[in-house]
């Protein structure tokens, strides 16, 4: 699996790593100083094994510099390492779409199948169960307006 950039503009896409049998690359998050973080899983086939790391691309003017590899990301950008502090029945693959509060204390997140789709609130400092706030999906915290 290659990574690529598709342009709203119509533009070609841009690839920006070819992948092969042996090194794969999945985008992971991008994040607001512009870096595209991505994993690169390098892939033993004799061992049906592969080692997994995290890569970020900078974003410079119209094209990417060199990639460097990242240590850890924030968990408002590693989906992931906010599973790992959810309850165990939370660690799962239709459990998503985290939405963090302006504070970094909440977050809120939709989990479950349809037609039974809940959001629920977090509490990061915390910790514990999370609380289911209602039926639905994509919750998203509202911005902070500014006041006069």
């Amino acid at each position: 699996m290659s990574l690529a950039v598709l342009r709203m503009d119509g533009e070609a896409p841009q690839t920006l790593l070819e992948g092969t049998a042996q090194v794969l690359y999945f985008p992971r998050v991008w994040l607001p100083d512009g870096r595209l973080v991505y994993e690169r899983l390098d892939w033993d086939e004799a061992r049906q094994e592969g080692h997994r790391s995290l890569w970020a691309l900078p974003c410079q003017g119209e094209g990417f510099g060199e990639a460097q590899p990242v240590a850890k990301l924030p968990p408002r950008y590693d989906r992931e390492a906010v599973l790992e502090r959810l309850p165990a029945e939370f660690r799962q693959e239709n459990v998503g779409l985290f939405s963090w509060s302006p504070d970094g204390r909440w977050v809120v997140f939709d989990a479950g199948q349809w037609p039974d789709l809940a959001i629920y609130r977090f509490d990061w400092v915390e910790g514990g169960q999370p609380r289911r706030l209602t039926e639905g999906t994509s919750p998203r915290w509202q911005p902070r307006s500014a006041t006069p």
